[in-house]
């Protein structure tokens, strides 16, 4: 399993401890809006910032409007533990 398949797997499981009944299938759903998802704005507030828990790194409040869908978490971790590095 690659760093990258890792940290998808670690953010979906984020993910459905802060929204319980959303459904995280497949690959489209890494790319679909959180409103798809049913994921709101509380929810995703929570789950960024466990993520930066988790990850050791800090996730600024302006960022939040800059992440559409699940990819992006995943592609702002990857970025951040590439620069830590």
């Amino acid at each position: 399993m690659s760093d990258t398949d890792s940290v998808r797997q670690k953010i979906r499981e984020i993910i459905l401890n802060e929204s319980p009944d959303v459904k995280i299938e497949d690959e489209d759903d890494y790319l679909s809006a959180f409103s798809d998802l049913g994921i709101d704005s509380l929810d995703l507030m929570m789950a960024m910032l466990k993520v930066g828990e988790v990850y050791g790194i800090e996730i600024q409040e302006e960022e939040f409007g800059e992440i559409g869908n699940i990819q992006d978490i995943v592609d702002l971790v990857d970025l951040r533990a590439a620069n830590v590095q």
